[in-house]
Formats: C-alpha cells, structure tokens, sequence
C-alpha cells in the first residue's frame, strides 16, 4: 500500500487543502494543534469510516454541516480512491453519506458496510473483521495514534491476550472451546432427557405381551359367537317366509271385510237419502202452493205495468245539469272571494312599506354627507404617498453621505498609520523624513475634521428627514383608513338606493291592488244578483223524489220476477227427486244382495289370525336371542379395537422409547469425544499457534530493543502472557520504573515487532509496506535518534509517515510536510 493524495475539506482545523505523500520517510511537522493528528485520522476515516474511536463529530469542523475526505493510493497494482463525505442534519446528528469509491477508473457509490467489505477485501483482511472492528488490524499493523502507543503495554494481562487473540485469529480456538463445553452441557440436558424418556421400556414391553394374549382369547369367542349368529339367522328367515304367506292370506282377509263394511255404509247412506228425498218431496210441495198464492195476492197491481229503465237515467241527466249550474256559481263565487283577500293582504303591508322608505331616505342623507366629507379630506392629502416617496429619497442620500464621510475618515487614519510605520518610500525607495510625516499626518487631521463637520451637518438632516418621515407615514395610514371608508360609504349608498327603488316597486303594486279589488267585488255583486240558487234547489229536490218513486217500483218488480223464477225452479226439482226416489230404492236392493254373499267369503278365513300371532311369538323369542348375540359380538368387537388402539400407542411408545435410548448412546458417545479428544486438541493447536508467535514476537523485540538501548546491563525478553519484561543486572524493572525515553523505546520496539510479527503471521495482508509513527520519539536521546534512523533503514519500507517534534529528525527525512494554523485554519507551508 502507497498512500499518494488525501484533500481534506472542513474536517477539524482545515478548511479546504491537498496534501501529497512521497515514497520513502516523510515527516509530519508543525506546532502543537497544527492539524498533524488530524491528517492521521483523515487517513484511518477515509479508509475505515467512523468507528468506536474515530466519531464523526470529532472530525467534522465546528459550525460546519457538510465535510469529506478524499483519499488516493496504490494498492497491489491498481489505483485506488476513496470518497468520505460527512452531513449534519437539522436534529444535530452527524451520519455518512454513500461513499463513492475508484478503483482502476471504474467508480462504485456505496453504503458504509458495502464499502467496509470492499475495502477488507482490497487490503485482504480476514473475512471475520466484518463482524469486528477491521481499523483494529490497521492500528497495530500501520498507525497506532500517539496515546495509544503506550497504552497495550500497561493493559492488564487478559486484555492484552483478548487483543492478540482478535489481531492473531487465535481466539477462534477459545471460542470454539467455550462453545464446546457449552455444547456439551446441552447434549448432557439432552441425553438426561432421553434417559427419561425410555426409563419404563420393559414394563411397556411387557404390557404389549399381555395386550397380544387378550386379543387371540377375544378373537376365538368372536369366531364362535359369529356361527351361532349364522344359524339364527336362518332360523329367522324361515319364520319370515312363514308369516309373510300367513299375512297375505290374512291380508285378503282384511280386503273381504273392508269392501263389506264400504257395501254396508253405501246401503245406510242409500236409505238416509231416500228417507231425504221422500221429506224434501212433502216440503217442496208445500212451497208450491204458497208462492203461487202470494204471487196472486202482493203483486196484481204490477200484472199490466211496462217498466222502462231509461225514465230513470233522464231524471238523474236533468238533474246533475242543474247541479253543475249551482256548483259553477259557487267555484265562480269562491275564486272572487280568495282574489279579494290576497289584494287586502297586499295592502294592509302599505304602512310597513312606508315606514321603510323613511328610514332608507335618512340613512341615504347621512351616507351622502359622510361621503362628501371622506372625498373632501381625500382630495386634500392625495399627494402623500409622492411626498413619502421624495423624503425617503433624500434620507437614504442622506445616509449615502454619511457612509461616504465614514469611508474617508477610514482611508485617512489607514494612511496616516502607513505612514507613521513607514521609514523608507516603497516606490522611490528614499528615506522619509519626520517632517514629511508630520505635514501628510496634519493634513490628513484636517481634512477629517472637515468630513466630520460635513458627517454632523448630515446626520442632523437625516434625523430631521426621520421625524417628516414618521408623520408622513401615520398620514398616509389614516388616509388609508378614510379611503376604505369612502368605498364602504359608497356601496350603501347604491345598496339603498336599491331598496328605495324596490320600495317604490312595492308601492305601485299596492295602487294596482286596489284597483283590482274595487273590480272584483263589483263583479262578485253582479253574479249574486243574475243568479236565483233557490229555485235551482227547489227543482233538484223534485226530481230527486221522482227518482226515489221510480226506484221503490223498481224493487217490487225485480222482486216478482225472482219470485217467479224460484217457483219454477222448484216445480222441476219436484220432478228430479221423484225420478232420485225409483233409482235409491233400485240400488237399495242391489247392495243387499252383494253384501250377503261377501258374509259367506269372511266365514272360511277366520282363523288365519290364531296362525300369524303364534308364527309372532315363536320368531320373537329367535330374535331376542339373536339380539343378545349381536350385543355380545360387538361388545367382543369395541373390546378388540379398544385393545388394538392401546396396543398401538403402547408400540409408538415402545419405538420412541427404543429411539431415545439409542440417540441416548449416540449424545453420551459425541459428549465423550468433545470433552476427551475435541477440547484439549484445540488447546494443543492454540498453544502451538501462540508459541510460534510468541517465538518470532520475542526475537524481533529484543532486536529492536538491544538496537535502541545500548546499555550493557539492561537485558530485555517477552513472558508467556506476551509482557515485555526489563532486567538490570539480572533484577527485574517494572514498565513504570523506566525513565520516559527508556518507556518510549520500549514501546516502540513493541510496536515494531507487532507489526512485523502480523505482517509475517498474516503474509497475503496489503499494508506491510506501510507504517505510520506518531511521536515515537518521545524522551528520546541524541544517540537515540540516530539508532532510530537505523531502525527505519532496516525496516525497508515503501513508505515512512512519522509525527514528531525532533528538529534532528528532519536530517533523518527524504520529505517533509509542514503545517501551520493561522486563524484556527491549518494549512500546508
């Protein structure tokens, strides 16, 4: 990896700037606060994001909402950039946006995670970083900020293995044996549980035995029941056939007794009816007489009277002709009456209608008035908003003047500070002289004297043109007020006008009215006095009794005819019941006969019913036993199916069982082979990964060590926990007891051998060419330094970025970047 560009805008001190990085050593110097840090965790952010230690609002610049980091380098042959932007939203949070990403000239705008995978993937990085924290790699293979350095040497031992499990990939095998026993106690519970399970297995078994035995028992009684049953069986149908011919006999039996008994009811009903017709004979005989009497008695007077229908149908025409005269006259009457009293109604409205229009011509007078004086003030103030318009012009030249005088006396008092600073001429190059000073200084003095007089007289304009100004504007408000006024007054005005001119409309409609009433009811008069209702009346009421007479005649003959009618009709129904008579006593004499010979039928089959009723009781007694045996082959039946159900589930549970217990040998078989073979084997390969490690880890380090500390009696090696560990003259020193440059080189070769040591481990990672030092030089001495430059030689890196405030180190540099910050802006010098 060979960082080339990083263009950072708005992120902590800087606003807008470039930096390019070299091959080789390069040195980052500037004052403290200069922005050297800052470059760093640009370059951690550009290629990680944020991350628990890099937030987003600890880069973003204060009082700025957008900033972005633009970062270029080399990376195994392809060019590669990356683009970081950052946005503050209105609720104060700072987020990622999409992060475009180059890679040879093909351009990818992705998500923070879909960008974190690439880049794992470019650097190739571990797959699992993408669970983790991947800028945990970077940080103790490339860049490691500078309070940091120190930091994983004063961890306590178990955090210090935590971390070199992450970087080494070794606590996979601690995972997995923590898993395992976890695994183990869970087939452990399981095979606990199985054991339960099949705990009962030979009582089950035993119960099945048992179960087995009862049904061959209850099948042989089922067998012998089910021949019994055949042999009733056919003694039922032989019964079945017997009584079936009894019953047919019996059944024409029945049959003979039945048409008998209908022969004998038709016999009594033929002797009812001729006893009926013999009665109705003496009645009807006896109406005869009577009608023929009372049709000679009540209705002689009609015997030569011709009735017309029509003499009716004239009288009713003649009157309903007089009728409709009447009814006329009094719809003509009535239609006069409802005109008179709609007119009254109108007019009695006149005094409501006058009352109006004396309140509308006041209510005109008083709006005209108030009109007339609005137009009048109106008229008067009409050029206001023309002389607001001039005095707001002269104020902003006013204040155009004072602005100008202010601008003057400005140039003026620079000038004469330019000069007093000044001792040699910038364009003629010739000294100048006090006096010279002194006369450019005094005429500048005056002439701002002179402007401020001038500034005075204006400023005392301006606020004169301010009062104008105010007045000006509560007139033209007023009149505004009085000009919505007018328009009110106006529109009542033409309002009530309106209403005087449908007042007025109202009123000709009430003279019309009169007018109209005064001709009606003379008309009304002359109807009442051409038409004589009384004796219209008078001839309706005759022609309604002539009517009511020829009605009563009416009934009286249509009551002689019916009469007439009926004596007929019966006279004819006197000779149907004599013909009735002869017939009845004819069939009479047939029935009788019929009768006596079925008697003689009935007499040789009376005892077919003896027969059938002992054919009954013998088959009843067969099929109560039958029913008995039915009863006890399904009670044999529900025994074998309740039986075969409960054997059923006693063998399901027998299989279960049978499964449990060998699943049972299976766990306890898989729980062996974790907790005797699978754990300590994960422990040999993970103390055997660490030993490797440990041994390259401890070699580099006292290399590096021996290299940075030239002292005969210190001697230096790493513990099992990965602890460096310092001896004085064969006593042990702890970390803290070190001088702060004896600290410093401690920890550098502790940084350095990581590096080398995960490099090494991790060989196909993209960032071995690359380290990034932040002030490692602290404490150090001038020999020191000098070794130091040694140790950088050795490393044979593409690319060196080192933080340090050492002016030595610049000699030690192939480039240097430096920074200052001027007006809280960092920028490159």
């Amino acid at each position: 990896m060979l960082l080339k560009k990083l263009i950072l805008k708005n992120i902590r001190s800087f606003e807008d700037q470039t930096i390019k990085f070299p091959k080789g050593i390069v040195l980052l110097e500037g004052d403290i606060g200069s922005g050297k840090t800052t470059i760093l965790k640009a370059i951690e952010f550009a290629i990680f994001g944020t991350n628990p230690f890099l937030k987003a609002n600890g880069l973003m610049r204060k009082g700025k909402k957008n900033a972005a980091v633009y970062l270029e380098f080399k990376l195994d042959n392809k060019e590669i950039s990356i683009k970081r932007c950052l946005k503050k939203f209105n609720d104060g949070k700072i987020l990622q946006t999409k992060i475009q990403l180059i890679i040879d000239n093909i351009s990818y705008l992705c998500s923070p995670t879909e960008a974190r995978s690439k880049i794992i993937n470019l650097l190739n990085y571990p797959k699992d970083l993408m669970t983790k924290n991947p800028c945990l790699l970077f940080r103790y293979t490339v860049y490691t900020p500078q309070e940091e350095t120190k930091l994983i040497l004063k961890t306590s031992n178990e955090e210090k293995n935590n971390i070199f499990g992450k970087l080494f990939s070794t606590d996979k095998y601690k995972l997995i044996r923590e898993n395992s026993i976890k695994f183990k106690k869970a087939l452990r519970e399981d095979a606990e549980f199985l054991r339960g399970i099949f705990a009962d297995l030979k009582e089950k078994e035993k119960t099945a035995n048992d179960y087995e035995k009862n049904l061959k028992e209850i099948k042989i009684q089922k067998s012998e029941t089910e021949k019994q049953l055949s042999v009733l069986k056919k003694k039922i149908d032989y019964f079945n056939n017997e009584e079936k011919i009894k019953i047919e006999k019996q059944n024409k039996f029945l049959e003979l007794k039945k048409q008998k008994e209908i022969l004998e009811n038709k016999k009594q009903e033929k002797i009812i009816y001729l006893n009926d017709l013999i009665k109705k004979h003496r009645q009807t005989s006896q109406s005869i007489e009577k009608m023929k009497l009372q049709i000679n008695k009540d209705f002689a007077f009609l015997k030569n009277y011709i009735f017309d229908e029509n003499y009716c149908n004239e009288l009713q025409d003649r009157k309903k002709i007089i009728q409709k005269k009447i009814d006329d006259f009094n719809n003509s009457k009535n239609r006069f009456k409802i005109k008179i009293a709609s007119l009254n109604q109108q007019i009695l409205n006149q005094n409501s209608i006058d009352s109006k229009q004396k309140q509308a011509i006041k209510l005109l007078d008083d709006y005209q008035n108030k009109k007339h004086i609005l137009e009048k003030f109106i008229l008067q103030n009409s050029l206001i908003d023309g002389i607001l318009t001039n005095q707001e012009i002269q104020l902003k030249q006013t204040q155009n003047c004072i602005s100008s005088c202010n601008t003057k006396i400005s140039i003026f008092k620079k000038e004469m500070l330019q000069i007093s600073d000044l001792s040699i001429c910038p364009l003629c190059r010739q000294e100048i002289s006090k006096k010279y000073r002194d006369a450019i200084t005094g005429n500048s003095l005056k002439l701002i004297n002179e402007i401020n007089e001038e500034k005075q007289k204006q400023e005392f304009q301006a606020k004169i043109l301010e009062e104008k100004i105010k007045k000006t504007k509560e007139i033209s408000v007023d009149l505004s007020t009085k000009k919505e006024k007018l328009i009110f007054a106006k529109k009542e005005i033409s309002r009530i006008e309106c209403e005087l001119q449908t007042i007025k409309i109202e009123q000709n409609k009430i003279t019309i009215a009169k007018r109209e009433k005064e001709n009606l009811q003379k008309q009304l008069d002359e109807l009442n006095q051409n038409f004589d209702c009384d004796i219209l009346k008078k001839q309706i009421q005759e022609l309604e009794q002539k009517i009511i007479d020829f009605e009563k005649l009416k009934k009286d003959f249509i009551r002689k005819n019916d009469l007439e009618k009926y004596l007929s009709q019966t006279i004819q129904m006197q000779k149907e019941n004599e013909n009735n008579k002869t017939k009845t006593a004819k069939a009479i004499t047939i029935l009788t006969k019929q009768i006596s010979e079925l008697n003689m039928k009935i007499k040789n089959s009376e005892n077919v019913e003896e027969e059938i009723n002992k054919i009954k009781e013998e088959k009843s007694l067969i099929e109560e036993k039958t029913e008995d045996k039915k009863i006890k082959h399904a009670q044999l039946i529900a025994q074998m199916q309740a039986i075969e159900t409960q054997k059923k589930t006693i063998i399901e549970q027998i299989n279960k069982m049978t499964n449990a217990k060998k699943n049972f040998k299976k766990i306890k078989q898989i729980e062996n082979w974790i907790e005797n073979l699978f754990i300590p084997l994960m422990k040999n390969i993970e103390n055997n990964v660490l030993a490797k490690i440990h041994s390259e880890f401890e070699d580099l380090f006292c290399k590096w060590f021996f290299l940075l500390v030239e002292d005969n009696f210190f001697s230096a090696y790493i513990d099992e926990d990965f602890c460096p560990v310092i001896e004085q003259n064969g006593f042990s020193i702890d970390f803290s007891n070190l001088s702060g440059g004896e600290q410093t080189a401690v920890a550098l070769c502790y940084r350095l051998a990581l590096n080398q040591v995960i490099n090494s481990i991790t060989k196909h990672i993209q960032t071995k060419d690359i380290i990034i030092l932040d002030e490692p030089t602290d404490g150090f001495s001038v020999e020191q330094l000098d070794k130091l430059n040694e140790v950088m030689r050795n490393l044979s890196l593409s690319q060196i970025i080192i933080v340090s405030h050492e002016q030595k180190m610049r000699n030690f540099a192939d480039n240097i970047i430096a920074l200052k910050k001027t007006d809280n802006v960092s920028i490159v010098v």
